[in-house]
C-alpha cells in the first residue's frame, strides 16, 4: 500500500484519519521536545547524531499506525559516510523556520532557539502526539544534545 493510498484511511484503534508526516515536522517536533528538556544545542559533527535520529525515526515507524501517522521520509545513515541526507535537509528546513540557528564557519553547531511557549505550541500542533516526540527525544537524543 502506498503512502498516497493510506492518506485519509481510518485507523481502527484511533478512529481518525492517518496523517502524513514530513521529515521537517518530525525534526521540528524533536527539537521542540529537546528545548523543553533544557537542551540548547546539538553538535552536527557528532558521529552518533545521525544514528540516534535514525533510532528515533525507527521508533516512529514502528508505532506509526498507533500514532495515526504515515511518515513520508526515511532517516537512515549512509553506510559509508554515516550521515543521513534526509536528516541534514530537514535540519536546514527547520533552520529556515527560525527555530534553530547554524553557526559559522563550519555549520557544526545547531543552536536551539525556541521559547517554551513556541516549543509547547509546536508539540500541540504536531501530527505526531507531543508525548511521543518527547519520549523519543529523551530516549535517543539526550546524549547528542547539550
Amino acid at each position: 500500500m502506498t503512502v498516497e493510498s493510506l492518506e485519509g484511511k481510518t485507523d481502527s484503534n484511533l478512529g481518525a484519519a492517518m496523517q502524513i508526516v514530513s521529515a521537517e515536522q518530525f525534526i521540528e517536533g524533536l527539537i521542540a521536545a529537546l528545548s523543553l528538556d533544557g537542551k540548547k544545542s546539538i553538535q552536527l559533527d557528532n558521529p552518533k547524531l545521525d544514528e540516534q535520529f535514525s533510532k528515533a525515526y525507527n521508533e516512529l515507524l514502528d508505532n506509526a499506525e498507533n500514532l495515526g501517522v504515515v511518515p513520508d521520509f526515511v532517516i537512515a545513515p549512509d553506510a559509508y559516510h554515516g550521515d543521513s541526507t534526509c536528516l541534514r535537509d530537514a535540519i536546514l528546513a527547520v533552520r529556515d523556520l527560525k527555530s534553530v540557528a547554524l553557526h559559522n564557519p563550519k555549520f557544526v553547531r545547531l543552536s536551539i532557539d525556541v521559547t517554551s511557549a513556541a516549543a509547547e505550541k509546536t508539540l500541540d500542533d504536531s501530527r505526531i502526539p507531543g508525548d511521543a516526540l518527547r519520549k523519543m527525544a529523551k530516549k535517543y537524543l539526550t546524549d547528542v544534545a547539550q
